[in-house]
């Protein structure tokens, strides 16, 4: 399965952002998506439009009983629903308005959204390796080796958090004069052995080879116009390896092993080794339908596509 790596600024936003693009992930009916949301209380006024950009209504307006039912196109869910179904969509021209059938029921199980608190509080390495299981309308966090994920293709984690966990960093953050912490550093080892050890990737009683994309957002404050801490930890700590946290001061592995697990930081643990995609960072404008499930959507769906195809986009 080849790749191209590269550096690139999606959208023209945020800064440049380590990613492998590989045109042979496509999101299927065996694609399972996670969006972590920071809920802290810092970014209260986001929740909601990230949520909707990714499991808002089919229709905007109408339904499939009157079969007047207009897609909604600020969620991804009134486009990537249908890849789900196994009888007609429920849009038209089939009007299926069996949940069971139409790609509903099955989009819910296969595309989550859970709060960082309590359980990873702002530690977003953290959430990366640990997705969600949901099962008659429960949603819960567990194992990557569970077998609730059934011969999956692509596996997508998406973290917004506009602020690390104060177990990360310190105020006034640099990678040259700050070390990883013992709590990072533990959770980039259970990212690392959650893929490679646990099941998500490697070693899978099914046989499959998914991909995994990860994205790191962090819109910062409103208004805001320079670079927070946590931005510039994720920026040149997490996925840049910058400083302290580069392969030249390793110690979980050796840059040359094949599996390529090394250092501090995500670019030298999972590029060259797993499709990955991420970090971009954005600054969030004083204006601009930040509140909007539309904006969102694009920020979505365009660090998407550096790493896989999206059915209608």
């Amino acid at each position: 399965m080849g790749f191209i790596a590269g550096l690139g600024v999606p959208s023209g936003l945020g800064v440049p952002s380590y990613y492998m693009d590989d045109p042979s992930n496509v999101w299927d009916k065996d694609t399972y998506a996670f969006l972590y949301l920071d809920n802290s209380g810092s970014m209260n006024d986001l929740l909601q439009p990230l949520t909707d950009a990714l499991m808002g209504d089919y229709f905007s307006s109408g339904d499939a009983v009157h079969q007047n039912g207009v897609k909604n196109e600020n969620s991804l869910r009134g486009t990537l629903q249908d890849v789900y179904a196994t009888g007609g969509i429920e849009g038209a021209p089939d009007w299926n308005t069996n949940s069971a059938t139409n790609g509903a029921d099955e989009y819910d199980k296969h595309v989550s959204v859970a709060n960082l608190n309590p359980t990873a509080n702002e530690r977003t390495v953290y959430a990366l390796g640990h997705p969600l299981k949901t099962v008659s309308g429960t949603t819960s966090y567990t194992t990557f080796s569970d077998t609730y994920f059934v011969t999956p293709s692509n596996f997508v984690f998406i973290t917004v958090c506009n602020e690390s966990s104060s177990v990360y960093h310190d105020f006034n953050f640099h990678e040259d004069s700050d070390s990883p912490t013992l709590t990072y550093q533990t959770d980039i080892t259970y990212l690392r052995d959650a893929l490679k050890q646990n099941g998500l990737i490697d070693n899978r009683s099914d046989n499959a080879t998914p991909s995994y994309t990860a994205i790191m957002i962090d819109p910062a404050y409103n208004g805001s116009s320079a670079e927070t801490d946590s931005q510039r930890f994720a920026r040149t700590a997490i996925i840049g390896g910058e400083g302290n946290f580069s392969a030249d001061n390793a110690t979980i592995g050796d840059i040359n092993e094949p599996d390529g697990f090394a250092s501090w930081n995500l670019k030298d643990n999972l590029i060259g080794y797993h499709p990955i995609m991420g970090t971009a960072t954005y600054q969030t404008p004083a204006n601009g339908g930040v509140n909007e499930a539309s904006y969102w959507r694009d920020v979505i769906v365009s660090q998407l596509q550096q790493n896989m195809s999206i059915p209608g986009y």
